[in-house]
């Protein structure tokens, strides 16, 4: 599974921002700008189509990939050469021309505006990319580029872009006043201006549980980059023991208002203990804090915690009927069971149908669907799907060309489209030979070659 894809186990089958779609899938490489399942006239069923490598985007491992509700938009990962497949003409169409737009995915919403940053001694470029619109727009990052540059983005849906906090890992000389008193920016898109935020009460950090509540972003946990061990330990961090700061997390939260410029406080009473890494989700009303094994609930409006919730044993619950997008909005999809908060009441996904290929738990939650990519015993992926609209399955034979892993996956609804990745190419020459005894050497594998080649099936 290529890691950049894969989204995590856990899915949210939350409301999206009010500009939204309803079923955005959680991978940083997966996101929807339109929800409807489009329907090809006289589909060559259960046929893997191959998609054209005329007007395809450059090769790419592990591209980024956008549903627009007619189109399948595919961007290489570094590169702003993109282009749009039909999947029922099989024709590509390119982006808009994105001029000055260069740079590195920096962050991507639930209405897939795509966002991108480059950093120069000189100046960081900031561009985003609206693929309803086609349509690119670009400025400079605020503050100075080594301030901004290495602040954690966070984007909400057509709102805008909260810079704040830490990225790790970015050779930032960091100081007690950046995480003691830490600087933020926020973007607005209607305005298409920055502006600096205010601290607040919460230190600054990175690998926070962050997720916006449809009027405040809530940021819980976390804790301080690799490369921050000569700062002073801020408030709310704990440290279990080891050498500072890998073994901290902070064990605090906070909602930040962009509409206001304000941050509030969370109440730390019945909170989860101190983590980072953890996934937050938003339903509507509530957000689900999850380790991957236990959650905490949180109620924005009365401020309060409730919980803790755990997974049920397979076969202990009821089976889920069917769901629309907008009825199963108040869930959270914990691995393969749905919980419903306001019941407190669990459900599980029918039994899948047998076969010789190893699944595991969902992958990715796509057009009011769960995907599953399974790994065959003859090395090829087997596909299964499971839609909430009908609560059936439907099971997808591998694609015959496919090359030795896959870059990107999209259900529409309709259809299964696959595009990117690699294929094993030349093994280099083997430096080993000319090492001196007893000097480590490790040989070169095959190189990994990246193809712009896909194909689309109608099961």
């Amino acid at each position: 599974m290529p890691p950049t894809t894969k989204a995590l186990l856990l899915l949210a089958l939350h409301a999206a921002c009010s500009a939204g779609p309803a079923d955005a899938p959680s991978s940083g490489t997966g996101g929807s700008t339109g929800t409807g399942a489009r329907v090809c006239p006289s589909p060559q069923r259960g046929l893997w189509v191959p998609t054209p490598l005329e007007g395809a985007p450059p090769a790419s491992m592990a591209p980024i990939v956008r549903w627009t509700g007619r189109e399948l938009l595919a961007f290489p990962a570094s590169i702003q050469e993109g282009a749009f497949l039909d999947p029922c003409a099989l024709v590509w169409r390119k982006t808009a021309d994105p001029g000055d737009s260069i740079g590195q995915p920096l962050a991507d919403s639930d209405t897939g505006l795509l966002y991108f940053a480059y950093n120069w001694s000189t100046r960081s470029v900031f561009s985003f990319f609206d693929p309803r619109r086609n349509v690119w727009r670009a400025q400079s990052l605020p503050g100075t580029p080594d301030v901004s540059w290495v602040l954690q983005p966070f984007a909400v849906g057509d709102r805008g872009l909260l810079l704040w906090g830490a990225r790790a890992n970015f050779n930032h000389s960091w100081t007690n006043e950046d995480f003691e008193n830490p600087k933020g920016f926020w973007y607005d898109l209607p305005s298409n201006q920055w502006r600096a935020t205010r601290s607040g009460t919460l230190a600054g950090r990175f690998d926070a549980a962050m997720v916006w509540t449809g009027q405040q972003i809530f940021v819980w946990g976390g804790r301080l980059p690799n490369d921050a061990g000569d700062v002073r330990a801020p408030a709310g961090l704990a440290c279990k023991g080891g050498s500072f700061p890998y073994q901290c997390a902070f064990g605090d939260g906070a909602l930040y208002d962009p509409a206001r410029d304000v941050w509030s406080p969370i109440s730390a009473v019945g909170a989860p203990a101190p983590s980072s890494g953890n996934t937050a989700l938003w339903n509507g009303k509530q957000v689900l804090v999850w380790d991957g094994g236990v959650g905490h609930l949180y109620d924005p409006r009365a401020n309060s915690w409730s919980g803790p919730i755990s997974i049920p044993s397979p076969g202990q619950s009821p089976t889920v009927g069917k769901l629309s997008a907008q009825d199963r909005a108040r869930f959270f999809l914990l691995r393969d069971q749905l919980y419903d908060p306001e019941r407190d009441r669990w459900s599980e996904l029918p039994p899948a149908p047998p076969g010789g290929a190893a699944c595991g738990q969902g992958d990715w939650l796509q057009s009011n669907a769960l995907v599953w990519m399974c790994f065959g015993a003859d090395r090829k992926h087997e596909f299964r799907v499971y839609s909430f609209d009908t609560a059936t399955w439907t099971v997808i034979p591998p694609w015959p060309n496919e090359p030795d892993e896959i870059g990107s996956v999209w259900w529409t609804g309709t259809q299964l489209i696959v595009w990117g990745g690699w294929r094993y190419g030349a093994t280099p020459p083997n430096p080993c030979g000319s090492a001196p005894p007893g000097v480590g050497c490790d040989p070169p594998g095959p190189e990994h070659v990246p193809i712009n080649e896909g194909a689309v099936v109608t099961p």
